[in-house]
């Protein structure tokens, strides 16, 4: 498969060297940072708009709420680390297990076309965002415009990611 045709999902991101010996700091978007650990190897998407770079996971470890500290084989000093902050960590989709039952990837969602019980087009799912509360559906609305709407069991009925539909119940003030 080309890597035009793989469907790429963003992990993390590179942060910063840890220590002389080329170890990174990565910031992780996984609900549990270690989960990241378990890809032998990670795609890194550089800033210069080239396929992503494939590197191999040679060890790692958790350092705080969300981030694990990795030693690649292909980084061997901290210059080469430094050189890689802001990289984000991508991984092909196909290699994640399908989620629960009622649970979506972020990436999933995106793209999808948003509408009301009642029919109406609201938009389509831009990005999703955490809260801290919930999270929330940024959409773009067909007039351009943008709109949020939290992604929550009172608001999201129905989920068809085959069609790539949500269909949400607008509740006053949405």
């Amino acid at each position: 498969m080309a890597d035009q045709d793989v469907r790429w999902l963003t992990l993390g991101r590179l942060v910063g060297a840890h220590g002389v010996q080329g170890e990174v700091r990565v910031q992780t978007f996984t609900e549990t940072p270690e989960r990241l650990l378990e890809f032998p190897a990670w795609h890194l998407k550089l800033p210069s708009g080239s396929p992503p770079r494939k590197v191999s996971v040679v060890s790692g470890r958790r350092q705080g709420e969300k981030v694990v500290v990795v030693r690649l084989a292909e980084v061997t000093s901290r210059e080469d680390a430094q050189r890689l902050s802001g990289v984000q960590v991508l991984i092909e989709r196909t290699l994640l297990p399908e989620p629960a039952e009622g649970d979506y990837y972020w990436a999933d969602l995106e793209g999808c076309r948003v509408v009301s019980e009642q029919g109406e087009e609201l938009g389509r799912v831009q990005a999703m965002m955490a809260t801290g509360a919930n999270d929330v559906m940024i959409l773009t609305t067909p007039d351009a415009g943008e709109r949020l709407l939290p992604f929550t069991r009172d608001v999201v009925k129905m989920v068809d990611l085959p069609q790539q539909i949500v269909t949400v119940a607008l509740m006053p003030g949405l």
